[in-house]
């Protein structure tokens, strides 16, 4: 079921799977606000829902977080931190782009940094391909 789609990007719901999915859309006219709204819309319906599961594709996207934005996600994932207790598998897939790859990991690892999500025991992993992130989420989950 899909929950929010914008021109950036889209946010499905697995109900069965407790899976949300939150996957950027290649467009080259996401700005950075735009961006920033869908992060929100993602925390909150994290909250809503509480995923056991979790993956965030940016395969196809060739956006870039720049590190304003990186330290603003991290600040708005403490806020929310409690949404991500339900979690306990994480899977990225990051962008083609060496650049936009790198500002995802930092974007993870800033978030990491800031508040020790280790803690919550989720699991992360990182994929080439979301059909393999999908396979790894989905091996040996009871729903």
């Amino acid at each position: 079921m899909v929950l929010h789609n914008s021109t950036s990007g889209e946010i499905i719901l697995w109900e069965k799977e407790r899976l949300l999915i939150h996957r950027m859309k290649d467009n080259l006219t996401t700005t950075d606000e735009q961006y920033r709204q869908d992060y929100l819309a993602l925390l909150y319906l994290a909250k809503a829902h509480l995923p056991t599961l979790f993956l965030s594709s940016s395969q196809d996207s060739d956006f870039v977080i720049v590190p304003e934005t990186q330290v603003w996600c991290a600040q708005k994932l403490n806020e929310i931190i409690g949404s991500f207790k339900s979690v306990q598998k994480f899977a990225i897939v990051p962008s083609r782009s060496l650049i936009s790859q790198l500002s995802t990991e930092q974007n993870v690892d800033e978030a990491l940094a800031n508040r020790n999500i280790m803690h919550n025991q989720i699991n992360i992993q990182y994929f080439s391909r979301e059909a393999l992130a999908l396979d790894w989420l989905l091996a040996g989950a009871k729903y």
